[in-house]
């Protein structure tokens, strides 16, 4: 399982402009918002915590049908051997996207 800096580094190679949590703003390009969620497995040992999954979300906004800007992060999870799911794929209304987002696990902290 990749770290979360893994993740980071593999997310801001790609050709699609990405930001750590919060919500973007472009206005007529396809972006990515990615932030973590919650704790996931922990490891745990000598009375404390030897490993920490932790699981978070990947979020895609395109203004075309998004599949290759999509096919692009799930290669580059896939290339990090990332576990995620994708977990949703939605027409948003009010902005004209589609909206993907993927559920991924990475590590947190080696403690």
């Amino acid at each position: 399982m990749p770290t979360y800096s893994q993740l980071q580094e593999a997310l801001n190679a790609l050709s699609i402009p990405f930001r750590e949590e919060g919500w973007a703003t472009a206005p007529h390009v396809d972006y990515g918002v990615y932030a973590l969620d919650t704790t996931g497995e922990t490891l745990h040992g000598d009375n404390g915590i030897a490993e920490r999954a932790m699981e978070g979300t990947i979020d895609l906004y395109s203004f075309a049908d998004g599949k290759t800007a999509a096919q692009s992060i799930e290669n580059a999870l896939r290339a990090i051997e990332c576990p995620y799911r994708l977990n949703s794929i939605q027409y948003e209304n009010e902005t004209h996207l589609t909206h993907f987002e993927w559920v991924f696990q990475c590590l947190w902290a080696v403690i």
